[in-house]
């Protein structure tokens, strides 16, 4: 027998309680069922009046207002709601123009961060290159060891500031855009364009300005051409910069202090002392290079796993540095080339 229930304020003729999914609700005559329960469709079947209810669904009144679905999650016969005619991102589909302009505002971020760091390490060398200089005026260093020490820490630090720089494919070649700075201006000392007796004896090792136009030319474009081509995942191009920075500088050093007496037998011009020191430092320095970009997360070789490689680039960079063929080619071209040629035979990159 068919009861009478509100709901809301509204009353409803029904016969039996309505179950979440097709139930049948048997009314005394089809047309006392003149009303049905919200969110419910009323069919006629032999006389019968089947209430349906959506599954998942709650009871809403007819006239309550539905809520608005974004059309890609819309099922059955739903119509879309209407959204105002307004600029709008797609709510599940068409985010391809979202997603190039976050791209390009991405790059744009990179390239100005690469451009910022390139020119914070820029004027920083060449600060510390007066700091140097300074140093040789005032007297406090001999010019000889002024020289080795900008040819040391001068490398040393720029390889340092490479995790400075983004994440950007192009991140490299403006990193490399940077020794080029401090080659322009080795190319005026050397042609004489700038006169500047300091920065000259900082540089060179008798003073005469057209030695700037060969190893210390040398030096900064190895650095830019191992940066541009290497970067900081590849240790054979760590390898090739430890080895010319690190190595040659202190072989020089220690060679002139301690190597006057036991020379090689295959070249006079050089000491034990003065290769056991490159060989030592090599390995120190490069090793460092090793523990500081694998930290970072650039390269994935240990410094215990890639200890036989180090022992092997310091050892053929020590080789080539000590035969006498360094007397027409110079140690700033024979070092690093050697040294990244074996490194890229017993690293993998």
């Amino acid at each position: 027998m068919a009861t009478a229930t509100s709901f809301r304020g509204t009353n409803y003729i029904v016969g039996e309680p309505i179950l979440p999914r097709h139930r049948n609700i048997r009314t005394s005559s089809p047309s006392t069922a003149k009303k049905r329960l919200p969110g419910t469709s009323n069919v006629k079947v032999h006389g019968v009046i089947s209430a349906r209810a959506p599954p998942h669904t709650s009871l809403r009144r007819k006239n309550e207002r539905s809520t608005s679905l974004p059309p890609c999650i819309l099922q059955g016969n739903r119509k879309a709601p209407k959204f105002p005619s307004r600029p709008r991102v797609a709510a599940c589909a068409g985010n391809e123009d979202l997603a190039q302009a976050v791209t390009v505002a991405i790059s744009s971020n990179s390239l100005s961060q690469d451009i910022s760091i390139a020119a914070f390490v820029a004027v920083a060398a060449l600060v510390w290159i007066r700091l140097f200089k300074k140093l040789t005026k005032e007297g406090v260093l001999s010019q000889k060891l002024s020289r080795k020490l900008v040819h040391i820490t001068s490398g040393t630090l720029f390889v340092l500031t490479w995790p400075l720089f983004s994440e950007a494919p192009n991140a490299r070649f403006i990193a490399a855009v940077v020794p080029l700075f401090n080659g322009i201006r080795l190319v005026l000392l050397g042609t004489g364009v700038w006169n500047d007796p300091a920065a000259v004896n900082s540089l060179s090792r008798e003073g005469d300005p057209r030695e700037l136009l060969r190893g210390p030319l040398y030096y900064v474009l190895i650095m830019s051409t191992c940066t541009a081509v290497f970067w900081r995942n590849s240790v054979p191009g760590m390898a090739a910069l430890a080895l010319m920075c690190g190595g040659d500088g202190i072989a020089d050093i220690v060679g002139r202090r301690y190597g006057k007496v036991h020379k090689l037998p295959w070249n006079t011009g050089k000491s034990w002392a003065g290769s056991i020191a490159m060989f030592i430092s090599g390995v120190v320095l490069l090793a460092g290079f090793v523990a500081y970009f694998d930290a970072l997360g650039y390269i994935s070789h240990g410094v215990i796993d890639s200890a036989p490689g180090i022992i092997a680039v310091s050892l053929a960079a020590t080789l080539v540095e000590s035969l006498p063929v360094n007397r027409f080619f110079d140690d700033n071209f024979s070092v690093p080339l050697v040294a990244s040629v074996v490194g890229m035979l017993v690293f993998s990159t």
